[in-house]
């Protein structure tokens, strides 16, 4: 499939009325079908238009498509199934952990592949403490939520998570070095990363105090996935180019979740977006054409890669949980054990979590263990890391 060669319709036809907006949303625990609903208005989510030096001309020429995906991501919003906040933060967890996975598993890029196994263990390690809160505070399992699609045990824990944020930011992969994609499969984690932080900090009118004070945790650690993936993936250039980018970008997620829905009725949602889309990059392409003097964009002549399938990956996950001893100085990977004494990272952590007792994602397991004499965790076999087999212990060394 190349969506450069697609006949778009008219960009105006992806306009709709209020019977189409607000779709009556899913009914029953569905996490595959949620998380793809998820990953589609994760994707729809930013337009390159915030920049201050984006000319009148160009939000005019691309007011219509902003309008018109607005819209599409209401309306996959709207399909969302009705949940309390802290179910729906485990499912947009569980969505990243398992897109993360599926990407760091094609991926060929080795610094691409690198950030994306170091962050799966913190991915699966708020998966985890979630699944904690769920049954502390509203004695629902996370493993019948998810349909046993994921092992839910503890990763590189969250306090070690919190990184200073020089140590976060990664050098830009040379465009051309990297392949379609390296470059498609940082997008979409970098907006998955920001939905599930917008998610999170959405969720803090949460009365309750555990949940309120998990869900700003996550929010801080979510939007440092997003900081790597989207310093990996460097500046698009100018507007014409970013635009250019991320409709292809948009056109390869929306094509890969059309192909994995099985429903009719949702399949047909998905395939007006994917359509819409083409319209959007065509229009994109002929503003980019504009401003390069008849110069083609990028991946004119390219067929769309496999897509990224969302589904349980829970072997690739065991193994990457091996790396929960490793941290970031700078942007490089290293055994926290051989950082000095002085180090940002021992110094943001002395700021952050001068208690641990008060840090939120430890406050919530230690909890579930004095109330119940353990952790809720779901293992298929014992931890494949031994100091974190221990389900009494919440083992916050780990990692710092």
């Amino acid at each position: 499939m190349n969506p450069y060669t697609v006949v778009p319709p008219r960009i105006s036809q992806g306009l709709k009325d209020w019977q189409s907006l607000l779709p009556e949303p899913l009914s029953g625990d569905q996490p595959l079908r949620t998380a793809r609903l998820m990953l589609a208005a994760a994707v729809l989510s930013d337009m390159p238009e915030a920049s201050l030096d984006v000319r009148a001309d160009f939000l005019r020429e691309t007011a219509l498509i902003r309008r018109v995906e607005w819209q599409q991501r209401l309306q996959f919003l709207s399909l969302l199934p009705r949940e309390r906040p802290c179910e729906r933060v485990l499912l947009a967890l569980f969505m990243l952990t398992e897109l993360t996975a599926a990407a760091a598993q094609r991926e060929t890029h080795p610094r691409a592949r690198a950030a994306m196994d170091f962050l799966l263990p913190e991915a699966c390690d708020m998966l985890y403490r979630t699944a904690n809160l769920l049954s502390l505070e509203y004695g629902v399992s996370a493993d019948e939520k998810l349909g046993g699609m994921a092992e839910l045990m503890p990763g590189r824990p969250c306090i070690a998570a919190h990184r200073h944020p020089y140590d976060e930011v990664q050098p830009p992969i040379e465009r051309a070095q990297a392949s379609p994609q390296t470059l498609l499969s940082l997008f979409l984690l970098s907006c998955a990363a920001r939905y599930a932080a917008r998610l999170s900090a959405g969720a803090l009118g949460e009365s309750r105090e555990h949940a309120r004070a998990l869900y700003a945790e996550l929010s801080l650690i979510l939007t440092e996935h997003a900081t790597q993936y989207a310093s990996l993936l460097g500046h698009a250039g100018d507007p014409c180019e970013a635009l250019t980018l991320r409709a292809y970008a948009l056109c390869y997620a929306l094509d890969g979740l059309r192909a994995q829905e099985e429903d009719a009725a949702l399949r047909a949602i998905y395939d007006q977006a994917f359509y819409a889309q083409c319209a959007h990059l065509h229009k994109a392409r002929r503003l980019y054409l504009r401003a390069y003097e008849g110069q083609e964009p990028p991946f004119i002549d390219q067929e769309l890669p496999p897509p990224l399938i969302l589904q349980p990956n829970k072997g690739y996950i065991r193994g990457a949980l091996r790396m929960v001893g490793v941290t970031l100085r700078r942007g490089q990977r290293l055994p926290v054990g051989v950082l000095p004494n002085g180090a940002d990272f021992f110094r943001y952590q002395k700021r952050m979590n001068p208690d641990v007792m008060r840090v939120p994602s430890h406050a919530v397991v230690a909890e579930h263990i004095r109330r119940t004499g353990q952790d809720f965790r779901v293992e298929l076999a014992p931890h494949p890391v031994e100091l974190m087999r221990n389900r009494a212990v919440d083992q916050v060394r780990v990692g710092r």
